[in-house]
């Protein structure tokens, strides 16, 4: 699910595609309902575009002080993440797609995605 301009209005996003965001997506039960996850996949799902931490925080249902947690440590220093604007007091990130790591994570994704949705092959066994 990716956000368009028409989701976004006044800063806020749509909260009828919070609740899409929030269904279990192929990386959410292959890696687990952990806060770290969601964000994770959350910005994989949006790379492109640019959140704050509390856009985040609230897309996923994450509190902020749990965001914290991992947010500098995890996300920022490890480079899966990366600082692209300020305004005002409001810093904005975006998911860094040159990251070895994040590109691992987006393949991973994918074949996730790919291998769910996807329906089983008929295997034939001799009799």
């Amino acid at each position: 699910m990716f956000l368009t301009s028409s989701l976004i209005f006044n800063g806020f996003i749509n909260k009828v595609y919070y609740k899409k965001c929030m269904e279990k997506t192929a990386f959410i039960q292959f890696f687990g309902d952990s806060p770290f996850y969601r964000v994770l996949d959350f910005f994989i799902d949006n790379f492109g575009l640019d959140f704050s931490k509390s856009e985040v925080a609230r897309a996923t249902k994450v509190s902020r002080m749990t965001l914290n947690l991992f947010w500098d440590s995890l996300l920022v220093k490890k480079g899966i993440v990366i600082k692209t604007k300020k305004i005002g007091k409001m810093i904005l990130y975006r998911l860094n797609t040159n990251s070895e790591i994040v590109k691992k994570f987006r393949e991973m994704d994918f074949i996730l995605s790919k291998a769910l949705y996807e329906k089983p092959k008929q295997v034939l066994v001799p009799a």
